[in-house]
């Protein structure tokens, strides 16, 4: 019996080259310095080392990167923003509005989702979408974290 989710194991070699490729796209990207607080510059120190060290676990497979940094979304800062002091307003002198407004705000992603991802088509497509990312991240926009997705 298989796994939902078991993907069979492929090999791929990693060279020497990918990793300095990549180091360089790094670099000519002003890449920042991770949760360990190692910038480029102290990695430049030892530079061969570091890639060879980094060249080995990758091949070897033994290689567990670390946890990344969150990075905002400034579509989510602007909204939260806005939402809030509208929700504010709307929830002091007529809540029954907040269904529409939140409604608004919904599309309004549904909307920018299907703009930014091509695969996406209808708007149908976009909510499903924006329900998988609800479920992860419930509080990333304030309405989501009053009601939910509409």
């Amino acid at each position: 019996m298989t796994l939902l989710f078991e993907t069979p194991s492929r090999s791929i070699p990693i060279t020497k080259q990918m990793v300095r490729d990549a180091y360089r796209k790094v670099k000519s990207n002003k890449g920042s310095a991770g949760v360990d607080e190692e910038t480029l510059i102290d990695f430049d120190a030892d530079l061969s080392k570091n890639l060879y060290k980094l060249w080995n676990r990758l091949s070897s497979g033994s290689y567990f990167p670390q946890p990344v940094k969150a990075v905002e979304i400034p579509l989510a800062q602007q909204l939260n923003a806005q939402s809030r002091g509208l929700i504010r307003y709307f929830g002091v002198h007529s809540r029954w509005r907040l269904r529409g407004l939140f409604r608004h705000l919904d599309y309004r992603l549904a909307k920018w989702v299907k703009g930014k991802y091509k695969s996406i088509t209808s708007y149908q497509k976009a909510y499903n979408y924006l329900r998988k990312i609800q479920n992860s991240y419930p509080n990333l926009f304030y309405h989501w974290s009053i009601i939910g997705l509409g």
